[in-house]
């Protein structure tokens, strides 16, 4: 899942999140209001408060199940 993250000083990252307690699984969805982290372009990982950010999903992981 490809998430933007603004603080509350005005910094964004986006990225691709590659950590944190799942929410669904099987959707490969993530908790997005608990800790977890993200992977920008550059390969920089950085962990992130979910509760102290304004998240917005960009791209949402999509699988096809047969």
């Amino acid at each position: 899942m490809r998430v933007i993250c603004s603080t509350m000083d005005g910094v964004e990252l986006e990225g691709e999140v590659i950590g944190g307690e799942d929410f669904d699984e099987a959707a490969g969805t993530v908790d997005l209001d608990a800790r977890f982290t993200i992977r920008v372009d550059d390969g920089t990982c950085f962990t992130v408060n979910g509760w102290l950010v304004d998240v917005t999903v960009v791209q949402a992981r999509k699988e096809l199940v047969m």
